[in-house]
């Protein structure tokens, strides 16, 4: 027989003695225990399918969520909170099934940390901005890294690429590679070049040591100095010389060619020997050697002087014939009887 009608409880009501226990007096309910300190006090497990708690909700004990807190574990007695472990191992020990290749957590916002930030493995970022960034593995940066202050790196720093920066300090650079300096680069200490020096415009120095200096196109020297351990070797030019200053050649020098002075050469060594096939030039500037004839002819017969100083040699004689052709006199004698003595009198 149905009851259209609403059942009322007045006066509490207990069932079983503790299993349930409704006290009209203190407007408290009671499962599995008869003394309920809570509007709804529950002493055991609670299964429901759906939970709405719209006020405050304390734990006094450890939190699960999943099989033993797989997915979700609360530890009281660690303080801990994991997710994907239910042994957290710190504060907040997030997990993935996969130590790489997944994402175990996502923050989707801004992330503020006051402390250090460990990082075992991989880490991929859009944009960090922080103080200190210490990095004890390898990093590898893909795409334009912007570094707005110094950057320390305590080990190598590998660029498989290519490097822009306005300026580096620190005490080894070392370029396996192509190196191209657009600008102006400044060393102030050594620079040390394991191979070849490519240099395709013009380079100013102020001293240059090494083995082998090799300059295909024009280089301008204003002092050229060879110090003791090179001059057993050759210094060949294959092109033009152009000695603006002084040049002094301790050893032999030879010209394969013209020797072409716009001025002066000056000899300082008094006993020294200049040979040539020929010279040219009027020789007026040389010394010792008497470029205009001033001399005379001087006469003697017998050992007797006849005359010097004379213009004309006039022959007498039967049998005897003079001649001349150009520059050159020929008298013919007789077969014997006469002779003749010239004497060449250099005033």
């Amino acid at each position: 027989m149905a009851v259209n009608k609403n059942f009322v409880v007045k006066n509490g009501i207990e069932v079983n003695t503790s299993l349930i226990l409704a006290n009209a007096d203190t407007n408290r309910v009671g499962i599995g225990t008869t003394t309920a300190e809570y509007v709804l006090h529950v002493n055991g497990g609670i299964g429901a399918t759906d939970v709405l708690v719209s006020g405050f909700t304390t734990l006094t004990q450890d939190l699960q969520v999943g099989t033993s807190g797989s997915i979700f574990y609360v530890s009281d007695s660690s303080n801990a909170v994991g997710v994907g472990t239910s042994v957290p191992a710190w504060p907040l020990d997030v997990r993935s099934s996969a130590s790489v290749g997944t994402t175990a957590l996502y923050v989707y916002g801004d992330a503020k940390i006051t402390g250090d930030l460990d990082v075992t493995g991989d880490i991929t970022y859009d944009e960090v901005v922080g103080r200190n960034l210490r990095i004890t593995g390898l990093s590898t940066f893909v795409g334009v890294s912007t570094f707005k202050s110094d950057v320390y790196v305590d080990g190598n720093l590998n660029v498989v690429g290519d490097i822009t920066y306005d300026e580096v300090v620190g005490r080894n650079l070392r370029i396996t590679g192509l190196s191209t300096f657009v600008g102006v680069s400044t060393f102030k200490s050594d620079v040390y070049v394991d191979g070849n020096l490519n240099v395709v415009g013009d380079i100013v120095y102020d001293e240059v040591s090494g083995r082998n200096l090799d300059i295909s196109g024009i280089a301008t020297i204003a002092t050229l100095g060879v110090s003791a351990a090179t001059t057993s070797k050759d210094l060949l030019v294959t092109g033009v010389s152009t000695f603006s200053g002084i040049g002094t050649f301790a050893s032999d020098v030879y010209v394969d060619g013209n020797l072409n002075v716009g001025s002066a050469i000056t000899s300082y060594a008094a006993t020294g020997i200049v040979s040539a096939t020929a010279f040219y030039g009027d020789g007026s500037n040389l010394t010792g050697v008497s470029t205009t004839f001033t001399g005379s002819i001087g006469i003697q017969s017998g050992g007797t002087v006849i005359g010097t100083g004379i213009t004309m040699l006039n022959i007498t004689g039967g049998g005897s014939t003079a001649w001349s052709d150009t520059n050159v006199a020929t008298i013919k004698l007789p077969a014997a009887g006469v002779s003749i003595g010239m004497v060449i009198a250099l005033s």
